[in-house]
């Protein structure tokens, strides 16, 4: 997703976003779920992975009553890079997903995606698991369902986001399966 897409003055003047309050800075539900999931890395490393033992995805652990474990995968990950990309993904999308639709409902579909991947997860691989893609494809989801519902008004840029949300989700399918390490689910 190009960077054109999600930044700007046009975005950030969308329902959800909003001039800063007299010249302080805009607290967005796209910054703290940024924030969180750099600080959340951060307290993993410095616990030396007791977090990540604490609330990655075990089916195990879920089954004997911890469904936290259904949401707090969405905000640890893996190492840096994992973070990284997840993170840089999250900043393409979740911006444009507030601008259109406001902080309440970015902040919803981010959780029922991120709920909703870890739930495909328990049932389609026994592995433990963490991450933010769940929700990260959930924030293309409703980009793409934006732009599709809104083609006629948008024009060829719908066309043009269309195809590059279905480009990389078949980038990723495709590296998600020759890599054994990622949990499609």
């Amino acid at each position: 997703m190009h960077s054109s897409l999600c930044s700007g003055a046009a975005v950030q003047r969308g329902r959800g976003g909003g001039p800063p309050a007299a010249g302080g800075p805009n607290v967005s539900v796209t910054t703290g779920l940024l924030t969180a999931n750099i600080v959340l890395y951060g307290a993993q490393v410095l616990s030396k992975e007791l977090l990540t033992m604490w609330g990655a995805k075990v089916n195990q652990l879920i089954m004997a009553g911890q469904y936290w474990r259904l949401i707090t995968p969405a905000f640890l990950h893996g190492n840096l890079m994992h973070l990284a990309v997840n993170c840089y993904s999250m900043y393409q999308l979740a911006p444009l997903v507030e601008a259109t639709s406001g902080g309440p409902r970015l902040l919803a579909v981010y959780a029922v995606a991120a709920v909703a991947g870890n739930v495909a997860s328990f049932y389609g691989s026994t592995a433990p698991s963490l991450g933010a893609s769940g929700a990260v494809f959930g924030l293309g989801g409703a980009v793409a369902m934006y732009f599709y519902r809104n083609k006629d008004f948008y024009g060829k840029k719908a066309d043009f986001v269309l195809k590059q949300l279905w480009q990389t989700l078949l980038i990723n399918l495709v590296y998600g399966l020759a890599n054994p390490r990622i949990d499609n689910w």
